[in-house]
């Protein structure tokens, strides 16, 4: 079992910004997808979706956003789940005023009934303004920008965010909602924009990225204010006191004080946010007893594996079942769309693990266990977007009228999308070539497109050395590199990237993990009905901290812990090296006290353990 807890060290010499997520990993691979189910009225959604900001408001209309992919992905996704495409209410585009997103919610809101499961999803920039309320630690209010919002203020105006969505706004309307649906409903929002005034330096789009709306006369605090939270202060303030009210829990793509990059599928060329894609993804794994955390966890796994300087951010109570268990459980097969010839077209594609090369099997409808089964067909994957695969077979098919007869289960996953892409930037063809052939490493994609890429390489100045980059953030994983050890640190880049990206959850192992400041002289345990409903905590460099689990399933689980540093490299913390640990048995308990450490290299950035 690999656990892992992320962190955040933006700003190391200050404190580690801890989040708690569990990943179970066992022999059973089983992917998981599901048929669509009969529509369900007590779920609701509400999706506001910008791509093309005006000009007029000072937005670059050269460079839109894939908010619009975000909302046909989730739609989808919903639908799977349930949804009644008459309770999806969307805005987007010039509809997506402030004025008219008020009038919209407002008919929504007087739609729901006690009991309702409702998703918010918003798609589009973020940013923030000055807070002339005085409610926020650094004087700033997080904001969602709509059509109408401007990018800056004018000259000598007092602009006080009349249109934007305040987060003071934001959580009235949060609080509406949560009082139509009562305790026994459910309010879970996705906000895939972010805040950060640090204007982009990457060839990867971004969401956000512009400087603060500030009035000249005001001065607002630094950074050293913990921003470890998706900066919706408001939204979380009455998680814990207020009653009759239905839960919430809020999902951000990023901290907001950093920036919140799109992904871009390779397949397709289609970009989506990176949380709306993780959010799918965790969709298409879901089983009635999933929690808010479990869910999270994938969410982290995803996007940290896709862009490690990104942090998503959860606030919330992420203990409770999601949406009470009101979920459609998934299956262990995929449904047929069609067959013709020597093609068949499934209706699942890489946010459910299939990817180029996946080995499928038909087999007769109603198989409940493959393990001892020959497939009647086998398929190789030759193509898979976000919500669609294809896959070719040698032999002959069944007619397309047979497909309701048969099954289609994965029976070799491929983990195409685990393969560490690089590409070579302004290096001459020789120097290329001469990589090329060093860098023979299994798990190697070469790509000629920089935003494909994970990883760029390239000379270090005028030196014979190598400059190892995140080729979708330009962040810096290692300078002055000579060619004899190039080989080696991808070789760690691998190793990461598969371990963070690798998804074998088994939902029948269940633990519980808790992390806590462990006080001098006093012994590291795990405490009952102690696990934190904020995954996010404080943690300095240099102090003791005490990471405890519990085994609540009927299996025996193994316990590993390993760091993955922002810098590339890793090692592993629990148990010690060459040394073989006891599987942790149903109800035991497990606990590992250690000092906080931090990357020993640039960048410090994020840090999981």
């Amino acid at each position: 079992m690999l656990r892992k807890v992320y962190s955040n060290l933006q700003k190391p010499s200050k404190f580690i910004h801890f989040a708690i997520s569990t990943f179970i990993i066992t022999q059973n691979f089983a992917i998981n997808n599901s048929f669509s189910q009969p529509p369900n009225s007590s779920k609701k959604a509400f999706i506001i979706a910008i791509a093309n900001y005006p000009r007029v408001g000072g937005w670059d209309r050269q460079n839109p956003l894939s908010s619009l992919n975000d909302l046909e992905l989730l739609k989808a996704v919903l639908l799977k789940q349930g949804f009644d495409s008459t309770n999806i209410t969307e805005v987007t585009e010039q509809k997506a005023t402030k004025q008219n997103i008020l009038n919209e919610f407002k008919i929504f809101e007087d739609k729901l009934k006690i009991g309702d499961k409702v998703i918010f999803h918003f798609s589009g920039h973020g940013q923030q303004i000055y807070d002339f309320s005085n409610d926020e630690p650094d004087l700033l209010d997080e904001a969602l920008v709509v059509y109408d919002s401007p990018a800056s203020a004018k000259e000598n105006q007092i602009y006080k965010g009349e249109k934007h969505i305040l987060d003071d706004e934001l959580n009235e309307m949060f609080y509406r909602l949560r009082k139509k649906v009562g305790d026994s409903g459910h309010l879970v929002a996705f906000i895939d924009a972010c805040h950060s005034g640090t204007a982009s330096r990457s060839d990867t789009k971004s969401r956000g990225g512009l400087s603060p709306i500030i009035p000249k006369n005001k001065v607002v605090l630094n950074s050293d204010i913990d921003e470890s939270t998706s900066g919706y202060r408001e939204l979380s303030a009455q998680l814990a006191t207020d009653l009759g009210l239905g839960k919430l829990v809020v999902f951000g793509g990023t901290a907001s004080n950093a920036l919140n990059f799109e992904l871009t599928d390779p397949v397709t060329n289609i970009g989506y946010g990176s949380l709306t894609f993780g959010v799918c993804k965790a969709f298409s794994n879901l089983k009635s007893s999933t929690s808010y955390r479990q869910f999270y966890s994938q969410i982290v796994s995803l996007v940290t594996t896709e862009l490690p300087s990104q942090t998503p951010m959860a606030e919330g109570n992420l203990d409770q079942i999601f949406f009470g268990g009101e979920l459609t459980s998934q299956t262990e097969y995929f449904p047929i769309r069609s067959i013709s010839s020597e093609t068949i077209v499934l209706e699942a594609g890489a946010i459910n693990n299939i990817h180029l090369n996946t080995k499928i099997g038909l087999y007769p409808a109603g198989t409940q266990n493959t393990a001892k089964i020959k497939p009647l067909y086998t398929f190789t994957v030759t193509s898979a977007s976000p919500l669609l695969s294809e896959a070719k077979s040698d032999s002959t098919l069944p007619k397309d009228e047979e497909k309701h007869k048969l099954w289609a289960f994965v029976i070799e996953n491929s983990f195409q999308n685990l393969k560490l892409k690089l590409y070579l930037k302004g290096i001459d063809k020789s120097n290329s070539d001469k990589l090329k052939s060093i860098l023979q490493l299994p798990h190697i994609q070469w790509t000629n497109k920089q935003v494909e890429a994970d990883l760029s390489i390239t000379l270090d100045g005028n030196t014979q050395n190598f400059l190892i980059n995140n080729a979708k953030t330009n962040t810096h994983f290692g300078t002055g590199i000579p060619i004899v050890k190039l080989s080696d640190r991808i070789a760690t880049f691998i190793k990461v990237k598969i371990l963070k990206g690798f998804d074998g959850d088994d939902y029948d192992l269940k633990t519980e993990v808790q992390i806590n400041d462990k006080k001098n002289n006093v012994k590291c345990e795990y405490l009952p009905n102690k696990n934190s409903q904020n995954t996010v905590q404080n943690i300095s460099v240099g102090q003791n901290v005490c990471v405890s689990s519990k085994n609540l399933s009927q299996k025996s689980v193994y316990v590993t812990i390993v760091e993955f540093w922002a810098d590339g490299t890793l090692h592993q913390i629990y148990p010690a090296s060459n040394t073989l640990e006891d599987p942790l048995k149903p109800n035991n308990n497990f606990s590992y006290g250690g000092e906080v450490s931090k990357s020993p290299n640039e960048p410090y950035g994020q840090h999981i353990i």
